[in-house]
């Protein structure tokens, strides 16, 4: 396929956008700053994935209790110790995991890379639901091709909220 032709795909076009705010997150990595209950969620996250490899270990995954035997961590359950429970699992491993992969960085900007990286992902599929929601060119390139016309914009977008089939181009 002609290089043009690959241009106007929404998958091509999301990725392109997604890869160019991982790229400026990343070049910031080191200026992000921790919350709060920054140490917690890095902390559950951690956890989990000692849990992951030492599935024979008692009451690993209980964040709740004492850390069991092995675990190392530079982060605490705090400020309360009961917060790791609250946080999402999926998006604490994948700081786990990203802080594990690249040893090289900082422990808080690896588990924030693994939290960058859900963002990236997350913004890339938000642009090829809007094209698909939308048209392609809307709010890209050329908002005029998109499959309703200015004037009836406010109209169109409640019509496509109202039926989510059109909405994903199905019949």
């Amino acid at each position: 396929m002609r290089f043009r032709s690959w241009l106007g795909r929404p998958f091509v076009v999301g990725a392109a956008i997604a890869l160019l705010a991982f790229g400026c997150a990343v070049a910031a990595l080191s200026r992000y700053g921790m919350t709060y209950d920054s140490p917690a969620l890095f902390y559950s996250g951690d956890r989990t994935l000692f849990w992951l490899g030492h599935r024979d270990v008692p009451k690993a995954l209980d964040l709740r209790g004492s850390n069991p035997p092995g675990f190392t961590t530079i982060f605490t359950a705090s400020p309360a110790p009961g917060d790791p429970v609250s946080y999402p699992a999926f998006a604490s491993l994948t700081a786990a995991i990203t802080a594990r992969l690249f040893p090289g960085l900082e422990p808080v900007d690896g588990h924030h890379l693994g939290l960058v990286l859900l963002h990236a992902l997350a913004l890339w599929g938000y642009c090829v639901f809007a094209c698909r929601l939308l048209g392609r060119g809307a709010g890209i390139a050329r908002p005029s091709r998109s499959r309703c016309s200015h004037r009836r914009s406010a109209m169109c977008s409640k019509s496509f909220m109202a039926n989510p089939k059109w909405a994903m181009g199905h019949p």
